[in-house]
């Protein structure tokens, strides 16, 4: 389930972090150079580049993130699925000492 919470505990204002069972995929920044809003797409890939796009409002860059992760659905649901199965394979390893 997609869900947006805040990205650090204690954080105030807006929820910043979009999360797919429990894994942040993307996250909304203000720059602070100018108070623009950025959307960080594929914060669960941390192999690879994050992609960035310039937002003119935080709404918009709410709509801009739901909208990107309704279409890459399927992708971000089989990385997620593989991100948590090695969390539990940790948490088991780990829990059987």
């Amino acid at each position: 389930m997609f869900q947006w919470t805040h990205a650090y505990i204690g954080e105030e204002g807006p929820k910043t972090s979009y999360r797919l069972d429990g894994v942040e995929i993307a996250r909304l920044t203000r720059r602070v150079d100018s108070d623009a809003w950025i959307a960080l797409l594929k914060q669960h890939r941390v192999a690879e580049p994050r992609i960035t796009r310039q937002c003119s409002s935080f709404e918009t860059g709410k709509r801009g993130v739901e909208l990107w992760a309704e279409r890459h659905r399927e992708r971000l649901q089989a990385d997620v699925d593989k991100i948590n199965a090695l969390r539990r394979q940790k948490q088991a390893r780990i829990g059987g000492r």
